[in-house]
């Protein structure tokens, strides 16, 4: 008698056959009667399974991992097949594990390999500006051991990027939108960003294993947890590099504490600074975008995508009622596209490495009270970059943000200390001028620092609705006492992303 396969299972029949158990969960039905959620596969697909009656003698025959023969009926559930199992065994016989080894359908990687993806990452690090941070940084990508797993984890189980190399796809697209963030909020700092998107779901590659299409959890992830992980593995690598400073150290370990936002979704820490929020948000972005994407093209349906675990809504996947909407195509397809064009084009020329230049290993960053930090701000925004597809930030503000920034520059530079403000030469008094050197054309003493007043008046605005506790929206801000009394309110669509 020929196998059946998933592909195969018919609703409305009896079926029977060798599956490996994906997913085991013990639930509990409106009734208040105990059942068994279960997700099985094989090489073919995933089908979604029950076990109503007798829970408690088939429940210790199997576990997450194991290899079973099962017997049961086939419903339908949403539209999908839902097999209801009868009969349940672990199988201890001969089999080929490639029978049983499945990648479920995701947005292919949005750039090639793993490996190259880490290579891709590796430069991207290389330019982060901060001599501690880069060395930190430098540190894991270049241990061997961590790159190789890198490669080829994970980043979740099941609710986003949950395939092999799923979490370098995931860090290096996190990595690339706080580029995007930086440029947009000027006032956030580029290398703590990029810092935070880097390491905040490193520590999966310790706490996720993966088989054969099984991904699962190790004693020291179900025990400790990556966040917990990676700010072990932060302090202990920060402790051999010489100089390191224990405030960035403190912050960098915060970015990856803070990263899931809130105390009820797993971080013991909620964000505390600009940086923690943003590697929060690029995180939460990154990782419900794939998550969509994914629920897009697992539905057969032209339209909507059926709701699935963890995003339990409709989801429209036609394209979007535009112009460029029908160009593009539905959402999912597009991207597809929009990839297979990308890998058929030649890669880009790699930015030379801002680390290249030669400088002292373990030099601390300069302090950004001395002469060198200006002109060292102004080289890097000087220095070209690589071509964007968007506008950043500077072009949006226009005209206007140029003389504003440029008003800012001339009243920061009238108050130089002194002691920085001896390195420049002293401003040659005018023509047929008999001003001495620390005087004025008139006479008079040159004010001090603390006396002269701004080379440039700069008006400030106006404090907005949103700086007296009103958002733009119009909505009003909560008060303390409001935002304490709704903290422990879950979001009602959404649990921790991992």
């Amino acid at each position: 008698m020929d196998r059946l396969w998933v592909k195969d299972l018919q609703i409305g029949q009896p079926a029977t056959g060798l599956f490996l158990v994906v997913r085991k969960q013990a639930s509990v039905s409106r009734a208040d009667k105990p059942f068994l959620r279960v997700l099985l596969q094989d090489r073919t697909g995933q089908v979604d399974a029950r076990i109503w009656e007798r829970v408690e003698e088939l429940s210790p025959l199997f576990e997450e991992g194991d290899r079973v023969r099962v017997e049961g009926q086939v419903a339908s559930f949403r539209g999908k097949p839902q097999l209801t199992i009868e009969k349940i065994e672990k199988f201890e016989g001969e089999a080929d594990p490639a029978d049983f080894d499945y990648t479920p359908p995701s947005p292919p990687p949005a750039r090639g390999s793993g490996d190259a993806q880490v290579a891709q990452l590796r430069e991207e690090l290389a330019r982060v500006e901060d001599p501690h941070v880069r060395a930190l940084l430098l540190s894991f990508i270049d241990d061997p051991e961590i790159a190789a797993k890198l490669a080829r984890a994970p980043a979740a189980k099941e609710i986003h990027h949950a395939y092999s190399g799923g979490l370098v796809e995931h860090i290096l697209s996190c990595v690339r939108l706080a580029h995007r963030l930086a440029d947009h909020y000027p006032m956030a700092d580029r290398d703590l960003l990029v810092a935070g998107a880097f390491l905040h779901d490193l520590g999966k590659i310790q706490e996720l294993a993966w088989e054969n299409g099984n991904i699962t959890y190790t004693d020291e992830g179900r025990l400790v947890g990556h966040l917990v992980i990676t700010a072990q593995w932060i302090a202990e690598r920060a402790r051999v590099i010489q100089g390191f400073p224990k405030d960035l150290e403190n912050h960098l370990i915060h970015l990856v504490l803070a990263h899931h936002g809130r105390l009820e979704y797993g971080s013991p820490k909620v964000p505390h600074t600009i940086e923690a929020f943003l590697v929060h948000a690029l995180d939460e972005i990154d990782s419900r975008m794939n998550q969509m994407l994914s629920q897009m093209a697992r539905s057969p349906g032209e339209k909507w995508a059926e709701p699935q675990k963890h995003w339990e809504r409709l989801l429209w996947k036609a394209p979007a009622p535009t112009e460029g909407g029908k160009l593009r195509g539905a959402p999912a397809k597009s991207r597809r596209k929009r990839k297979r064009r990308e890998a058929a084009q030649p890669t880009p020329a790699a930015q030379p490495s801002r680390a290249a230049q030669p400088q002292a290993a373990s030099a601390p960053a300069p302090s950004p009270a001395t002469p060198a930090a200006p002109q060292r701000e102004e080289a890097r925004k000087a220095a070209p970059r690589a071509t964007l597809t968007f506008k950043p930030f500077s072009e949006l503000t226009g005209q206007k943000a140029a003389e504003t920034e440029a008003a800012s520059r001339a009243q920061e530079s009238a108050v130089v200390p002194e002691a920085t403000s001896a390195l420049a030469p002293e401003p040659a008094a005018p023509a047929g001028s008999d001003a001495a050197p620390g005087t004025t054309p008139a006479g008079g003493s040159m004010p001090t620092p603390e006396t002269a007043a701004p080379a440039v008046a700069v008006e400030e605005p106006a404090p907005s609705a949103s700086e007296e506790g009103a958002r733009p929206d119009g909505i009003s801000e909560p008060t303390s006492s409001e935002a304490e009394a709704s903290a422990d309110a879950p979001r009602d669509d959404q649990a921790s992303n991992g």
